[in-house]
């Protein structure tokens, strides 16, 4: 993946970033991956190319996979959910709805072996913060959308 932005000149680099923000910014293109293809079928891959940044820098900021992931979900917040935008609070191309999503995806992988120490607990945290009723009505939305196979994304 190039560090220019595709509306740059041949040869132009991109501004350096503040520190942070790579990270924010993989977080919001995965809870956009994440809630689109659930944890096993997104591809960290796909989620660097949303951050506009190379997949090594996937691996500079999270350790793997699964903790990018958690990181996803945990930054899922009250105000995420009601406004349907990631954590980032910069809606990015395909963001819509996307933490209902996220948060339906990690329901759906929170009985799998490999997140089932860290994942219930995490959702747990986030249904007292947003209220039960809040909490399956934004499982509810996120369900109808798949079901229809048009994620709004």
């Amino acid at each position: 993946m190039s560090s220019a932005s595709p509306s740059a000149a041949p040869g132009a680099r991109r501004p350096r970033r503040r520190p942070g923000e790579n990270r924010a910014g993989l977080i919001a293109a995965g809870t956009i991956e994440f809630g689109l293809h659930g944890y096993a079928a997104a591809q960290t891959s796909a989620i660097a190319e949303r951050a506009g940044v190379s997949q090594p820098n996937v691996y500079a900021n999270f350790s793997s996979k699964r903790e990018l992931f958690l990181a996803c979900v945990r930054a899922l917040s009250p105000d995420a959910l009601a406004s349907g935008t990631p954590a980032s609070g910069t809606p990015a191309r395909g963001s819509a709805g996307a933490p209902e999503l996220l948060l339906y995806q990690a329901v759906a992988a929170a009985a799998g072996a490999e997140l089932a120490a860290e994942l219930p607990a995490a959702l747990r945290e986030l249904r007292d913060q947003v209220g039960n009723d809040r909490f399956h009505q934004a499982l509810l939305s996120a369900a109808a959308r798949l079901l229809l196979a048009d994620p709004g994304m």
